[in-house]
């Protein structure tokens, strides 16, 4: 099995310019009123193996057990002034994020004009933007990766929107220098007033994108992932089984068969509790994902809330850095015992 453990919080633009606790479990903010997100990644390098060689970056490679920092940005791409990215990378630097999940959502906006001038200029200053980002990142260590994801991308007539941002980073990676490191995937169906009336379909629908992406990728070295709830498995029948090609199975189990078509991607299950053991706690809300994935490619990320959201068991936001710490070792040290 191959997992790893992330913590999340809620999105803000200033995520690294506030004071932040930074130890060797993570990065918790100092101030309640921030509001940051957050992945990181424990000492689980030796369950990463399973990464396809045939990913390649100029990244250096991250030192044998140290773990990743990231965290997402959401500001729209034009909006990044050269002030802004280099006063919020050298934050990052400065408290050891190593990795940027950088939204792109905003270059639909291009992708909407008419051809002509107007369209080429916006292109040419988006292009620019991202690689100078990408750039500047890596001159301070951090790795970028793309982000992008709606609700209803993966439903009919808009399917388009999905493909045109994973076209447009294929594309980009294949043209620049300073290129993404990798590709996610943030679509939450489930969201839809359709997800209520017929599951299936929209779930089939979800899935048709993820193949249709998948294909598109086959000509690319970017990192897959994509980000799903805690409850596309058989756990509380909160999702049903279903036929998609041959097999009969709840989503989360389709999806790992679809990534087996990618060996290194991974699947980010937003495990969401403050407390890790117990009925209902994060590692019994992830089991079953966790033991689905144990003779697969695909790495689960273990996703824990950081943010200020409700309800309150759902996130640490109210709790000391103490108990976060806590609760996230409980959660690596099960990790660990599972993998070996």
């Amino acid at each position: 099995m191959y997992a790893r453990y992330a913590a999340i919080g809620a999105v803000s633009t200033t995520v690294l310019m506030g004071g932040f606790y930074v130890g060797m479990s993570g990065v918790i903010p100092s101030d309640e009123n921030i509001s940051v997100v957050y992945l990181i990644e424990p000492q689980r390098l030796e369950l990463l193996a399973n990464v396809s060689s045939s990913i390649q970056t100029d990244i250096p490679p991250p030192v044998e057990g140290s773990p990743e920092y990231g965290t997402w940005l959401w500001t729209p791409t034009l909006d990044i002034t050269p002030a802004y990215r280099e006063a919020m990378l050298s934050g990052a630097a400065s408290h050891g994020i190593t990795a940027i999940y950088l939204s792109i959502d905003s270059y639909l906006d291009i992708f909407i004009l008419p051809e002509g001038p107007e369209k080429v200029s916006q292109k040419a200053a988006f292009d620019k933007a991202v690689e100078e980002f990408i750039a500047a990142a890596k001159r301070r260590g951090i790795a970028v990766d793309a982000e992008a994801g709606w609700r209803n991308w993966a439903e009919s007539g808009h399917e388009y929107k999905a493909l045109a941002v994973l076209d447009y980073v294929i594309e980009y990676n294949r043209t620049h220098e300073h290129a993404f490191r990798g590709f996610q995937y943030d679509v939450e169906p489930y969201l839809l007033e359709e997800y209520r009336v017929d599951k299936k379909e929209v779930l089939r629908n979800f899935l048709d994108l993820i193949h249709v992406s998948l294909t598109r990728l086959s000509g690319s070295d970017l990192r897959f992932s994509v980000v799903v709830p805690e409850f596309y498995d058989a756990r509380g029948g909160l999702t049903p089984r279903f036929f998609y090609g041959v097999r009969f199975t709840h989503a989360f189990g389709h999806l790992l068969a679809a990534l087996e078509r990618r060996p290194g991607s991974e699947l980010l299950v937003m495990a969401y509790r403050n407390f890790a053991e117990g009925k209902d706690g994060a590692l019994d809300i992830a089991r079953d994902e966790l033991r689905a994935a144990k003779n697969t490619s695909s790495t689960v990320v273990i996703a824990q809330e950081l943010g200020d959201v409700p309800p309150p068991y759902i996130t640490f936001h109210s709790t000391s850095r103490v108990r976060y710490e806590r609760e996230q070792e409980v959660i690596d040290a099960s990790l660990g015992e599972e993998s070996a």
